[in-house]
């Protein structure tokens, strides 16, 4: 089989939540447990950081794994889902696993796949964890797919384990209160394995501290160690004519001093080969005035491409100050994640990286923690965490799909200025739109889409549920429909944004 006929049969043959919904969850660790087994136990043979949360999860993961290939060490990367290749969610120092690897793993174990009952989920773990180890990596960041308790990455036993924070998604599957989904999510907390908890919340505190002090678990609430204090954007930068910075040096870290103590750098690792950065200009309408960007390609072995070679490339990144509670220290954090709800993310992660380095004696240099949060998304291929696609007009996208997602990007969205927003949005059908729909900004233009997936919501039944919380707008069948019809109407001072669904901003990022 080829790569194509590869997924295909993944697909076809392995029921997948994410396409189909709650018929293909398959809770239990039974499965995974005796394929893993056959495989020879792979998820054993390295050190691994395990991520849950509702939200947040993703952008945890990615930059604690390039915190980890910043300071040297090779770092498997496991997340789901992915927005434009299946490979996005297994990386090894930010680079894709190669479709032959794919190919051949797929080709080996399928039969045994079937026998075994896996799920499309726990095919692709055990793929991850296989390929982990075959890589010989020293540290796997992985994140869960759903709950944590009965998640198929639940059979290791990790150095740290993470919870991000609890919101009400799949109310269905685990539990219909902040309660029972911390219950479920708790169930990734081991005996006498320390677990950090990004955010603490009155509803769901309880549960966590009850579950680590049965199993004597060291539990450190990130809140409780490190303290926001305000963000500054550092601008956007292009390497047009005379300028001829790389992102790292934007964020304030040479090309030498990121070769020099802790290792690889992660901004310039495999930037050398795979595709070439293509240059794409968002809204027809304005062309002369619209904004390059950088979009990234991939080559056909997993490499990410280069994001600049001398052709034009856009990094915009934030510095966060955050102050360590313990001796009032403030310290500057560049982060190419620029959406507002990062800077929970970014305290999670500070506190991670102490109790590796305290309880475990990880060599994490502050160097290498600078610049693995300063590269987070460029070096680990990260997307759809408020990403600006354009900025004339201004384009964002973003993957946040619940309330408590949605309401931060909401947050965001009406910090920003523009003459007129108009919103692409679509969701697909397990969604509780009547928690999500009030939140939305009633003054805005909507054009109501759905992804293309069977758990989509028709645009026609989302566009008569926002009707009645007075939203208004039109109805656009596909998503590059939704956003060039919004391009078309928007001017050079207004906003586009597309969101409501990982799919929609798949579906959108397919067409870049």
């Amino acid at each position: 089989m080829d790569y194509k006929e590869t997924l295909e049969t993944l697909y076809n043959m392995l029921p997948d939540f994410q396409k189909v919904g709650a018929d293909a969850y398959k809770p239990g660790l039974e499965r995974i447990t005796d394929f893993s087994a056959a495989l020879g136990n792979p998820h054993l043979k390295y050190r691994i950081i395990h991520v849950a949360g509702t939200n947040g999860k993703g952008s945890v993961s990615h930059m604690l794994a390039s915190v980890l290939t910043a300071a040297g060490y090779r770092t498997g990367l496991y997340t789901s889902p992915h927005l434009r290749d299946f490979r996005e969610r297994i990386r090894i120092d930010g680079e894709m696993i190669p479709e032959r690897a794919v190919t051949d793993f797929t080709g080996k174990w399928m039969e045994e796949m079937r026998r075994f009952g896996l799920s499309f989920f726990e095919a692709t773990a055990a793929m991850a964890f296989d390929y982990f180890a075959s890589g010989e990596v020293d540290f796997a960041v992985i994140e869960t797919g759903l709950g944590g308790r009965l998640d198929a990455t639940n059979i290791v036993t990790p150095l740290l384990s993470i919870i991000t924070n609890i919101g009400l998604d799949h109310t269905d599957l685990l539990g219909g209160t902040a309660a029972d989904i911390a219950g479920e999510k708790a169930g990734i907390i081991k005996p006498g394995v320390p677990v950090v908890i990004g955010e603490k919340q009155e509803e769901t505190e309880r549960v966590f501290r009850d579950t680590a002090l049965l199993g004597g678990s060291p539990i450190i609430f990130a809140e409780e160690q490190y303290h926001y204090l305000g963000r500054e954007r550092t601008g956007v930068r292009r390497n047009g004519a005379g300028e001829a910075a790389t992102p790292l040096e934007y964020a304030g870290i040479t090309e030498k001093s990121a070769d020099t103590g802790a290792g690889r750098a992660a901004g310039t690792k495999g930037m050398d080969s795979g595709g070439e950065a293509k240059s794409l200009r968002w809204g027809a309408k304005n062309a002369e005035e619209s904004h390059p960007v950088s979009a990234r390609a991939y080559g056909s072995e997993g490499k990410s491409a280069k994001l600049w070679n001398g052709a034009e490339w856009e990094c915009e990144t934030v510095n966060y100050r955050i102050q360590d509670l313990r001796d009032g220290s403030v310290g500057i954090y560049p982060c190419d994640l620029t959406g507002i709800y990062q800077r929970r993310n970014i305290v999670t992660v500070l506190s991670a990286v102490d109790i590796l380095r305290r309880k475990y004696g990880v060599e994490l240099p502050a160097e290498a923690v600078t610049r693995g949060l300063a590269t987070a998304a460029l070096s680990t291929g990260l997307e759809g965490r408020w990403q600006v696609l354009g900025r004339s007009p201004l384009v964002v996208c973003d993957t946040g799909h619940n309330a408590h997602g949605i309401s931060q990007v909401v947050d965001q969205i009406r910090g920003e200025r523009f003459a007129r927003l108009y919103m692409v949005i679509g969701f697909v059908r397990d969604k509780d739109l009547s928690s999500i729909l009030p939140l939305l900004p009633k003054d805005a233009y909507y054009i109501f889409t759905n992804p293309s997936i069977r758990r989509a919501l028709p645009a026609g039944e989302l566009a008569a549920l926002a009707a009645a919380h007075g939203l208004g707008g039109r109805v656009c069948p596909t998503v590059p429909e939704a956003v060039e019809r919004a391009l078309s109407l928007a001017g050079k001072d207004d906003m586009v944004f597309i969101g409501g669904s990982t799919f929609v901003v798949a579906d959108l990022l397919d067409t870049v």
